[in-house]
């Protein structure tokens, strides 16, 4: 993995399912995302807190990717389980 991507993505969220990916602490279900970036992203990422990667990759539609964000299931906490 690229060590910039690494360092942005947090190995405390590991618990995390593999297909997920965290965002601002939400833990949002990407299986069926189809992400513009290509779906490698998200294998790479699935199980991690990628915010520090999602805010530094999208500086210009950052708006525009948070809306498509919030479309994506929802996947409770362990905690909320």
């Amino acid at each position: 993995m690229n060590p910039i991507a690494e360092r942005a993505l947090s190995s405390q969220v590991r618990a995390c399912p593999r297909h997920c990916v965290v965002v601002h602490g939400v833990a949002y279900d990407v299986r069926t995302f189809d992400h513009p970036g290509g779906r490698v992203l998200l294998e790479l990422c699935g199980g991690m807190d990628v915010t520090t990667l999602f805010e530094m990759s999208h500086p210009r539609a950052h708006a525009r990717a948070l809306a498509r964000l919030r479309t994506l299931p929802v996947v409770p906490s362990e905690t909320e389980a």
